[in-house]
């Protein structure tokens, strides 16, 4: 990935080294790769997105499945976070020839919109170039845990559900992951769940291990021959819903006091309560626990099979 600067400059989003991507300045009065400067090391976030405006270097991150925008001068120097909704998903960005910068955001709760920052600010304004929903989603709550996992991986979840909601075991759950070609589940507006909202349903997505959310090495952890780390992380995440969901406090409190076996053993009996399951496509997560089925641990599967895929296929 490149663009050009205002400045005579090609920035440069390079993995060379740094799987979750760095940030390169080529000066183009020395246009040779050699003389490209790193000035954005490598961090815990994977880099998507670049834009070089007049005076800064906007960056857009990805952070296990919600956005970050990140700030920078232009020599990599004084980073800004620019604060965004909650758990939301920053899909495109633009500079303006004056500083200001246009960026197009949503979350599970809010459509698309497109905000601006103008140079040198921190806040963003919502423009009126939005997206309009039919129903709102005032009323609906959007919290992010983490499910420890086989092999003390912690797999992210992403919680929706009516605010207030009584937490009692009784509430119907539809767990979605994917978790395959390295595709990440970030925050989409989908303005039909609520009608599994309204009949007081809580819808989980889990960023299993298979996608992107975290870089490159997030994807291969469940390849080939460690195909079944993505099942594991689908159970896993089904299992912590199933106790975030049966009493108060959040998953992670309960977890913290099963050991290691206790945790596992649990996880081997896969989403005893959960109401439904929905994976897609990639040989995906719900097709990985068919075999649940058949032990009757389930009350009901939903299985979007978005694709079949030759069972070869590594990813």
């Amino acid at each position: 990935l490149a663009r050009l600067g205002r400045d005579n400059a090609l920035y440069l989003l390079s993995r060379a080294g740094a799987p979750r991507g760095k940030i390169l300045r080529l000066s183009l009065d020395t246009p040779e790769l050699s003389k490209a400067v790193e000035i954005v090391p490598a961090s815990e976030a994977v880099v998507q997105q670049i834009e070089p405006a007049a005076d800064a270097l906007y960056v857009v991150d990805l952070l296990g499945g919600p956005s970050q925008v990140r700030r920078f001068d232009l020599n990599g120097k004084n980073p800004v976070t620019i604060p965004i909704a909650p758990i939301s998903n920053v899909q495109e960005l633009v500079a303006q020839d004056d500083g200001l910068l246009l960026f197009r955001d949503q979350s599970y709760t809010e459509p698309p919109s497109w905000f601006e920052v103008g140079a040198g600010q921190n806040e963003p304004k919502k423009t009126a170039l939005v997206s309009n929903s039919p129903v709102s989603f005032s009323d609906i709550e959007v919290t992010r845990e983490f499910a420890p996992s086989k092999g003390r991986i912690k797999v992210p979840l992403n919680i929706m559900h009516r605010k207030g909601m009584k937490f009692d075991g009784n509430n119907p759950t539809l767990l979605y992951g994917y978790g395959g070609y390295g595709v990440s589940m970030s925050p989409t507006f989908d303005f039909t769940r609520r009608l599994w909202f309204d009949r007081g349903g809580v819808y989980v997505v889990a960023n299993i291990r298979g996608g992107g959310e975290f870089g490159p090495k997030w994807h291969q952890a469940a390849l080939k021959a460690n195909r079944p780390r993505a099942y594991e992380d689908f159970a896993a995440a089904g299992l912590a819903a199933r106790i975030r969901l049966s009493r108060a406090g959040t998953g992670a409190d309960a977890f913290a006091k099963l050991d290691a076996g206790e945790r596992d053993a649990a996880l081997d009996l896969l989403l005893a309560d959960l109401t439904a399951l929905r994976g897609a496509g990639a040989n995906g997560a719900g097709k990985g626990l068919e075999p649940v089925e058949a032990r009757e641990l389930l009350r009901q599967a939903i299985v979007g099979i978005l694709s079949e895929l030759d069972p070869a296929d590594p990813s």
